[in-house]
């Protein structure tokens, strides 16, 4: 099961890298023409604009984005096999300084966290402005860890209530709710070696038994505040769209009876367009495509959500990343697309520590040495080499450090364990 759960991260992981070209449309090849497709790993050009500015980015092969980034936040949060949603909210906050592509929901959360105040309550009290709203997929994309770090001792109703917990530090609504308790129940029962479909029963019966409240983790006072934000009652709000992703449900139940075309499927989901960034249109999305490829390879598979127009590419090439990842283990995933990813390493050794229980953040949060954000804010008259002491994960190395007309960039490499932070600054 070990090899499994490896595969379950490092699939998410590639899942995402290799939709990141694409998530945004006019990113480039190195030669300059725009990106259309993608069929492995290559060197590539972001383009960051807005009406008011434009700059470009080159990407490295295998660099994966703000799902992997997320994903990782978490793996660092488990200690000894225990989820601290306070660690979680200093990750986030730190999470800031090196994002990229990063959502609106988990970034609001994020600058709403108090780095210095943050307690293990804090899962349930960051109400920030748009909070009740946010239903997104930033929580699913990050879902993993929970899985890695509670099926080894079989604890599936503590790994779901952490999955939640982390779920409600930054999204509020239960389009990113639902998604998550599906999720969650379709990767754990993928662990009992069961087929995709039936893992998408299970998961869908899963969540027409658990209702936010009835599951029993949410004080009183979070129903109160989420009416006084919101204007609606969170249970209201929850029926509604139970209904909705169950009417969701019974269109993919149909659509692999006749077997329908991903992008088709997609379509009728609501999985590409405004609402493709839907915590719920993305885990049946990508559930779905798993479902349909169940003799596909690794590759193969995540390709598809990677390269739709107009979905959430690199978030459902992550999610379905996971669980085909889960499925065939590291061992069936192709070889270079592991050695090219990423941090390859690093994720392994998250995915071993959680599922052995025995954590692996070495970092502790000091309130003396600098946060990120003042090294990206000085990123100018930092050197090649130089070591940077940071308030969360200890010493770092400038490892690579370049400029064009629009960007400053700078590739750290944390220490003890090594892993890459890449942050950014626009240079006056």
């Amino acid at each position: 099961m070990e090899d499994n759960i490896k595969g379950m991260m490092i699939g998410a992981a590639i899942g995402d890298a290799l939709g990141y070209p694409l998530e945004i449309m006019g990113n480039k090849n190195t030669d300059g023409t725009k990106i259309k497709s993608v069929q492995t790993f290559t060197d590539w050009t972001r383009v960051h604009k807005n009406r008011y500015f434009k700059c470009t980015e080159e990407i490295k092969a295998g660099t994966y984005s703000d799902d992997t980034q997320l994903t990782l936040c978490v793996s660092r949060s488990y200690k000894n096999g225990v989820f601290s949603p306070q660690t979680m909210a200093l990750e986030l906050s730190e999470w800031l300084a090196y994002q990229t592509g990063g959502g609106r929901a988990v970034k609001a959360a994020a600058k709403n966290i108090n780095f210095k105040n943050a307690d293990e309550s804090i899962w349930y009290k960051n109400f920030y402005e748009g909070y009740t709203y946010s239903g997104g997929n930033g929580a699913l994309m990050r879902i993993t860890p929970h899985i890695a770090a509670n099926v080894k001792n079989k604890e599936f109703t503590a790994g779901l209530k952490n999955a939640i917990k982390d779920c409600l530090i930054t999204h509020g609504h239960p389009h990113a709710i639902i998604a998550q308790i599906f999720y969650f129940t379709f990767l754990w029962v993928l662990t009992n070696k069961l087929p995709a479909e039936k893992a998408f029963k299970v998961a869908k019966e899963e969540c027409t038994k658990r209702s936010l409240k009835n599951i029993g983790l949410l004080p009183d006072e979070w129903f109160e505040k989420y009416l006084e934000n919101n204007g609606c009652s969170y249970e209201k709000i929850e029926e509604i769209t139970m209904k909705e992703f169950l009417n969701k449900a019974l269109i993919v139940e149909n659509a692999i009876k006749s077997n329908m075309p991903e992008k088709n499927l997609y379509e009728k989901l609501q999985a590409t367009g405004k609402f493709k960034g839907s915590g719920i249109n993305t885990a049946l999305a990508a559930a779905y495509t798993v479902i349909k490829n169940d003799r596909s390879s690794f590759a193969e598979t995540v390709l598809i959500p990677a390269n739709i127009f107009q979905c959430d590419t690199d978030t459902t090439a992550c999610v379905a990343g996971a669980a085909k990842g889960l499925i065939l283990g590291l061992a069936g995933i192709e070889k270079t697309l592991v050695s090219t990813l990423q941090d390859t390493e690093y994720i392994k050794l998250c995915a071993q520590a959680l599922y052995n229980g025995s954590g692996h953040h070495a970092f502790q949060p000091s309130l003396t040495d600098k946060p990120l954000e003042y090294y990206r804010k000085n990123l100018t008259e930092i050197n090649h080499g130089e070591v940077l002491k940071t308030r969360l994960f200890g010493s770092a190395v400038i490892v690579e450090k370049n400029m064009n007309e629009t960007l400053l960039t700078a590739r750290i490499k944390t220490q003890s364990p090594e892993f890459t932070l890449i942050i950014k600054k626009i240079p006056k």
